[in-house]
């Protein structure tokens, strides 16, 4: 299925780049239409992911105009660079409204619209579209010219079809391995649930304590040295994925080179990021190491088991109680007083042990579902690579 060499052809010359709405397509102004905003571009799946229904009179100003079959692509920074790209469908009424942050591309009858979808996704053309942005640090944006000038192969019809269909096949695979881990995901909190109840509310009517009786921090701060302690993981908040406990890089000491204080932490300390509470960076450590002055390396007594722990730390009820205690507006956090005066159901024992069993277990799992989906996604990478020529 992988395509020999085809005719380059320059963007702008087989598409539309940011069509108007002609006035004779004009919905009235108590017509619906379809919103997406950026936020509804889901850049895992490169698909709209929850467009929402406005009146035509509340979106007919300051707003990009889109049809079904259109591309769109986001063209200001992050959101290019982290792929929020989507094929437009199902809009209602066949018209949709959006960020002025998306370029639009209308296919002409020389191109498949997947296949332009399939064209601006891959990684390559978005770090071409990077280094030709333009504009303020922190609000660059892909200019139009760039769009309009790549050179993107035209295969026949027919062939791009076989190919839109080989490609869409390996990234529906890449979807299925998505769902796969998000449900690993979701298994220890439903059995957390399941075991102990909502923590807010205590339905079984566990005793409670402060974290400050069955949890300490007992490292002082100190700077390791990069020399003799280069290989010794030092990690932080960055490291740490939003809301699922999973240790996303380990880097070490010697990557780092740090200059200033951080925590020694110990295996199966629970690390929880201090800084922006509400983005809820809770994990566990799987070996010695050192972590960022931003993170409090918090250490269970004999009442606490550190997997139940860290379920209670990524749970709703204790972010909102951090959320409610945080300090600074620029950069919130929570302090040590405010974290170790958090008060906590603890159960017997034996029952978090039970628990920590399983979790382990599900971790495990959702381990292989993780690697099984970075491969299936390098795969499609490859793929995209291949059918494009690259």
């Amino acid at each position: 299925m992988i395509p020999t060499p085809f005719e380059l052809a320059p963007l702008g010359s087989i598409c539309d780049l940011n069509p108007r709405l002609p006035k004779e397509s004009r919905p009235a102004d108590t017509d619906l239409v379809s919103f997406v905003p950026m936020a509804a571009v889901d850049e895992e799946s490169a698909s709209i992911s929850a467009a929402e229904i406005r009146a035509y009179s509340a979106v007919k100003k300051g707003f990009t105009p889109f049809r079904d079959n259109d591309v769109l692509f986001a063209k200001i920074t992050p959101c290019m660079e982290n792929g929020k790209v989507a094929l437009a469908t199902g809009l209602h009424g066949g018209i949709g409204f959006g960020s002025t942050e998306f370029h639009v591309l209308r296919a002409s009858a020389r191109v498949l619209p997947e296949w332009l979808r399939y064209y601006v996704l891959r990684p390559s053309f978005r770090s071409q579209a990077k280094r030709r942005m333009s504009g303020a640090v922190g609000q660059q944006r892909v200019p139009a010219e760039f769009l309009s000038e790549s050179l993107i192969p035209i295969p026949p019809v027919d062939e791009q079809r076989k190919l839109v269909e080989f490609l869409a096949r390996a990234e529906n695979i890449v979807r299925m391995r998505r769902e796969a881990e998000q449900k690993a995901t979701e298994l220890i909190p439903a059995l957390f649930l399941d075991m102990f109840g909502d923590p807010g509310t205590n339905p079984k009517g566990w005793g409670i304590e402060s974290l400050a009786e069955v949890a300490a921090i007992e490292s002082p701060l100190r700077t390791p040295n990069f020399v003799t302690e280069a290989t010794e993981v030092c990690i932080g908040p960055d490291s740490i994925e939003s809301m699922t406990g999973q240790l996303l890089s380990q880097p070490t000491v010697g990557d780092i080179r740090p200059i200033s204080g951080k925590y020694r932490y110990r295996c199966r300390d629970v690390l929880y990021s201090k800084i922006r509470p509400a983005l809820v960076k809770v994990a566990l450590a799987p070996s010695d190491g050192y972590c960022s002055a931003d993170m409090y390396p918090l250490r269970c007594g004999p009442k606490l088991q550190p997997e139940y722990l860290m379920q209670i730390l990524l749970n709703r009820h204790f972010t909102r109680y951090a959320l409610d205690r945080a300090t600074r507006a620029q950069m919130p956090k929570i302090n040590r007083e405010a974290l170790f005066a958090f008060r906590l159901p603890v159960p017997p024992i034996d029952l978090q042990e039970s628990f920590a069993r399983h979790c382990q277990g599900y971790m495990r799992v959702r381990e292989q579902q993780r690697t099984a989906m970075g491969t299936a996604e390098l795969a499609f990478q490859s793929l995209l690579a291949r059918v494009f020529g690259e």
